[in-house]
């Protein structure tokens, strides 16, 4: 019989944390699924582990590749998908015993939307009785979206694998291997379902659903090199999706403004990790200049325009660093740009 999600968990090195995702899996209230863990190319026991879970249950299977990163791993577990519909979990992280039960719900209402969820740290609230109810994004909403830091991650969607196979397959860009895979693969599936289905929404759950543990020390997103090339990496992300949504989802320019405040937040962020030439050169990228033309044209308010404006990379740090440590400079610095720029933008 034909599962009906196929879950799929990539496996390197995680003999520890890799027990409570598996249970929190073979817990789910729905039974129709598949669980694929994909190997790759373990060490320290971690192969073992999946084979002997499937020996014991078989709605989870096992595939062995060499390592060749996360989105490698995934892509095979796509490639061997049967599910009508396709979950993605981090192998240190858990999902919630009603995650399918609530997520194939809300779909079976939806008429053809994207059904996500938010996340929680809070071992605690994860635990706690799950709230109902949703929150309905129009695609003129998506700038709002966005902000909401639940739109980049895969592992809080549900996908119809029928969008993600055709007119072709789509699947995870192997080169990246940073902690920076998920929004391009995101990104591409929303166009699909946009030229598929003018006008769908996206159905925001509000139970956390999703457990993102920060107990493993050798996470992507604690490694130092998740901040390599953060600018050169994060720019042409925010350019695609502002070019999606003026042209895909027609969003306002008002919905925009907070995503456009976001942006420049991230880079100035990225900038900490440049040396000061480096800087000073991906400041000059035209890019840039898009970005502030979207905040311009809105007249919203962000203390990083003017540093970005004056291409000024040392500017940018001293207030990003400011903002970061708490410091009475950043309120500082944050006045004067206000009313440098009239005192009358939108804060």
């Amino acid at each position: 019989m034909q599962p009906k999600i196929s879950i799929i968990v990539p496996v390197y090195n995680c003999v520890k944390f890799l027990p409570a995702c598996i249970n929190s899996i073979a817990g789910q209230e729905c039974s129709s699924f598949e669980c694929i863990l994909v190997n790759d190319g373990s060490s320290d026991g971690s192969g073992a582990l999946c084979d002997e879970i499937s020996r014991h249950d078989p709605r989870f299977r096992v595939i062995h590749k060499s390592n060749g990163g996360v989105c490698s791993a995934r892509n095979a577990g796509l490639d061997a998908a049967r599910g009508e519909f396709v979950l993605f979990c981090d192998q240190d992280d858990r999902i919630h015993p009603e995650t399918i039960t609530r997520a194939l719900a809300c779909y079976e209402s939806t008429e053809g939307g994207l059904v996500m969820w938010p996340y929680t740290r809070d071992p605690a609230e994860f635990s706690a009785p799950m709230p109902a109810g949703e929150t309905l994004f129009s695609q003129q909403e998506f700038g709002s979206l966005y902000c909401t830091f639940m739109l980049p991650p895969v592992w809080n969607k549900l996908f119809e694998r029928s969008v993600l196979e055709s007119p072709s397959p789509l699947r995870f860009d192997a080169s990246i291997r940073n902690g920076h895979e998920d929004l391009p693969f995101v990104y591409e599936y929303l166009a699909r379902l946009a030229g598929l289905r003018p006008g769908f929404a996206v159905h925001f759950l509000r139970a956390p659903l999703y457990y993102w543990s920060d107990e493993n020390d050798m996470s992507v997103s604690k490694k130092s090199v998740h901040y390599q090339q953060y600018f050169q990496v994060e720019l042409p992300l925010f350019l695609r999706f502002a070019h999606d949504c003026k042209t895909l989802y027609h969003c306002p320019a008002q919905n925009m403004a907070t995503f456009y405040q976001h942006a420049l937040h991230t880079l100035a962020f990225g900038l900490l990790f440049e040396n000061k030439a480096e800087g000073h050169s991906l400041l000059q990228h035209e890019g840039v200049t898009e970005l502030l033309d979207g905040l311009k044209e809105n007249h919203t308010f962000s203390p990083y325009y003017l540093p970005f404006r004056w291409r000024s990379a040392a500017l940018a740090r001293f207030v990003i660093r400011a903002e970061e440590e708490g410091r009475r400079s950043y309120w500082r610095t944050y006045w004067l740009f206000y009313y440098l720029l009239g005192g009358n933008w939108n804060r």
